[in-house]
C-alpha cells in the first residue's frame, strides 16, 4: 500500500525519471544517498513527509468520525434537563413566584425609603425655616437700619410676611419642628441635624437638660464636620447650667478637633468661662495660650489686652506656654 500510494507523488516530484518501482523502506536511505542525485533525494524526503502528514490527518479524521458516531452529549443533557423541568413544574413555579414576590417587595421598599427620605428632609426644612424666620423686634431693627443707611428707600421693604412675636416663640417653633421630625423619622439621615436644632432651641429656651441630651445625640449621629456645632451647643448649655468644668472640656474638644479654624474661638470661650467661674489664673492661662499659639488671629489682641488686666507680667506667662 505504501509503494502504490507514494509512487504517483514520487513520479510527480521526479518528473518520471525514476523507474516504476520505489525502493523498499529499508533501502530508501542508502538509495537516496548513493544512487540518487542530491536534488532527487531531497524531493523524495519531502514526499515522505507529505505522506506522514496525510496519514496523521486520516487518523484524526477516524477519531472525529468515532466521536460523531456517539450520541450527542449536549442533546442528551438537554433532554435530561427538559425531563427534570417537566417533573418539577410545581416546585419551579413556586420558586419563580417567590423570586417575583421578593423582587417586587424590594422595589416597593426602595420606593418607600426614597419617599421617606424626601418627607424627612421636608420635616427638617420646616425646622430650619422656623430658625431663620425673624421676630418682630428684628424686623423693626432692620427697618430702622434701612432708613438710616438709605433715607429714600421704602421702609416697608423690611417687612416680612411671616415673623414670630419674639425669640422665645421662634425657639419653641424650632424645637417643636425638630422633635416632630425625630418622632416620625428617627432612623433617617436627618437625625443628627434634627438633634442639633433641638439642642440649640432647648438651650435658648433655658431647658439645659434637654439641650445636653440632644447635643449628645447629635454628636453620635453627625460626622466630624458638623460635630463642632453640636459641641458648641453642648458647651453653652453646660455653661448656662453652671457645669463650668464640663463646658471647658467641650471647648477643648473643639480646639483639639480643629485648632486652625476654631482654636482662637475655643480658647476665648474657655477664658471667658474661667472668668465667670472666678478662676482668674486659669482664665489668664487660656488668654496666654491664645496669644502664643495664634498671634496673627484678630482675637489675639483682645486676649492680650484681657491678659494685661489679670496678671502683672503677661509676656512671662505667654512665653511659658508650651509649643505643641
Amino acid at each position: 500500500m505504501t509503494e502504490s500510494w507514494a509512487l504517483p507523488i514520487v513520479r510527480a516530484l521526479f518528473g518520471g525519471r525514476l523507474g516504476a518501482r520505489v525502493p523498499e523502506a529499508s533501502q530508501r536511505q542508502s538509495y537516496c544517498r548513493l544512487a540518487v542525485p542530491p536534488l532527487i533525494a531531497r524531493r523524495f524526503q519531502v514526499a515522505i513527509k507529505i505522506k506522514k502528514k496525510v496519514e496523521k490527518a486520516e487518523e484524526e479524521l477516524e477519531v472525529v468520525s468515532e466521536d460523531l458516531a456517539e450520541p450527542d452529549k449536549f442533546v442528551t443533557t438537554s433532554l435530561n434537563v427538559s425531563s427534570w423541568v417537566k417533573r418539577n413544574q410545581k416546585q419551579l413555579a413556586l420558586g419563580v413566584g417567590a423570586v417575583l414576590v421578593l423582587t417586587i417587595g424590594i422595589s416597593i421598599y426602595m420606593s418607600h425609603l426614597k419617599t421617606q427620605k424626601v418627607e424627612a428632609s421636608s420635616a427638617l426644612t420646616s425646622a430650619l425655616d422656623a430658625s431663620m424666620t425673624p421676630t418682630r423686634s428684628e424686623v423693626e431693627e432692620r427697618r430702622i437700619l434701612l432708613q438710616l443707611q438709605y433715607p429714600d428707600i421704602d421702609p416697608n421693604l423690611a417687612n416680612y410676611r411671616n415673623m414670630f412675636k419674639d425669640d422665645e416663640a421662634r425657639n419653641q417653633a424650632v424645637l417643636a419642628a425638630s422633635l416632630g421630625a425625630l418622632d416620625k423619622f428617627g432612623d433617617s439621615e436627618i437625625t443628627g441635624e434634627a438633634h442639633l436644632l433641638a439642642a440649640a432651641a432647648a438651650q435658648r429656651l433655658g431647658d439645659i437638660e434637654l439641650a445636653e441630651t440632644h447635643a449628645d445625640q447629635a454628636l453620635e449621629k453627625l460626622d466630624e464636620s458638623v460635630d463642632i456645632f453640636a459641641l458648641q451647643t453642648k458647651a453653652v448649655a453646660l455653661m448656662d447650667n453652671g457645669s463650668y468644668d464640663e463646658a471647658v472640656s467641650a471647648y477643648r474638644q473643639i480646639l483639639n478637633s480643629s485648632p486652625r479654624f476654631y482654636g482662637p474661638f475655643a480658647l476665648m470661650q474657655i477664658a471667658g468661662i474661667h472668668e465667670k467661674a472666678g478662676q482668674l489664673d486659669a482664665a489668664a492661662a487660656a488668654y496666654a495660650e491664645l496669644v502664643a499659639k495664634f498671634p496673627e488671629d484678630p482675637t489675639s489682641a483682645d486676649a492680650e489686652r484681657s491678659l494685661g488686666f489679670l496678671v502683672e507680667d503677661p509676656d512671662k506667662l505667654i512665653a511659658a506656654v508650651p509649643n505643641d
